[in-house]
């Protein structure tokens, strides 16, 4: 009876701090996305025409120049976890691709030290600027953005590994290139600890002079920059109504998600009460 009393205290602390607000959080996205959904998009400038590229990005260690260049470096390293055992946790070593150095072990596991990690190359976005039309209607960085997430907007793939890279371009980091814009450890295999993966991706140069349609809001400096959290870029011309149907259906669907995510949360948090 007394652990079920701890128990119960505990699933009410967890309903109190972590429930209610992530319920009420989600809720609100929820009823806010079916409102866009509902509306479609307010407010919007919609504005179609071909894209140029007025400024390139230049990454400081390669001199990689593109409108947009995404540095991705990950090392294979040794990270430790703990796996429950019985009302024990013991402590384990896995292999994780990181970002970034992940430190010394505690515990005395001293063989699975890793080596450090290469801060020059440590990933990295850089963006030039590119404009919409013969008007000259500047991308802000928000909307420049989709050209990196596909999944984010209706760009597809517009990013493509650097091409004409010389194979020992980072050589001095012990590095060689296995494909376009991706490079490894030499002497190397994605299996050992330790083992370095730098990839650079730009943006397709053959979209300078292609048609784009983008919507969204001027910011004071003229440029044409994200609704909200809205971002709405096409690689093509698309109608307002097509663009309108796009944009509510998008919403209709994260109106369902946070919906969803809502009542589960809602009914983990009544389980905690009643227990």
């Amino acid at each position: 009876m007394k652990k079920k009393r701890r128990f119960t205290k505990l699933g009410l602390i967890v309903a109190t701090v972590f429930a209610v607000p992530c319920f009420l959080i989600f809720a609100a996205i929820s009823v806010s996305e079916l409102i866009s959904a509902i509306n479609g998009p307010q407010d919007l400038e919609i504005v179609r025409g071909s894209l140029h590229i007025t400024s390139l990005a230049k990454d400081p260690v390669t001199g990689i120049e593109s409108a947009i260049i995404v540095r991705k470096t990950e090392m294979l390293q040794y990270h430790e976890k703990s796996v429950e055992n019985g009302n024990t946790y013991d402590t384990e070593v896995e292999t994780v691709w990181k970002e970034s150095h992940i430190d010394s072990f505690r515990n005395g596991f001293t063989k699975y030290e890793n080596p450090p990690f290469p801060e020059e190359l440590k990933s990295a976005d850089l963006f030039g600027t590119a404009e919409i039309g013969e008007s000259g209607i500047r991308l802000a960085k928000p909307l420049m953005q989709c050209f990196r997430f596909a999944d984010e907007s209706y760009v597809g793939d517009a990013m493509i590994g650097a091409p004409n890279l010389p194979d020992d371009l980072l050589d001095e980091f012990g590095l060689i290139q296995t494909s376009p814009g991706r490079f490894i450890s030499k002497g190397m295999t994605e299996k050992d600890p330790g083992c370095i993966v730098v990839t650079y991706t730009i943006l397709n140069p053959e979209l300078e002079g292609k048609m784009i349609t983008a919507a969204g809001v001027f910011t004071e400096d003229g440029e044409l920059g994200a609704h909200d959290s809205d971002k709405v870029l096409y690689t093509r011309n698309v109608t307002d109504d097509e663009l309108c149907a796009d944009f509510k259906n998008d919403a209709k669907h994260s109106a369902v998600f946070f919906m969803i995510a809502a009542l589960v949360i809602l009914v983990v948090m009544l389980f905690l009460w009643m227990k």
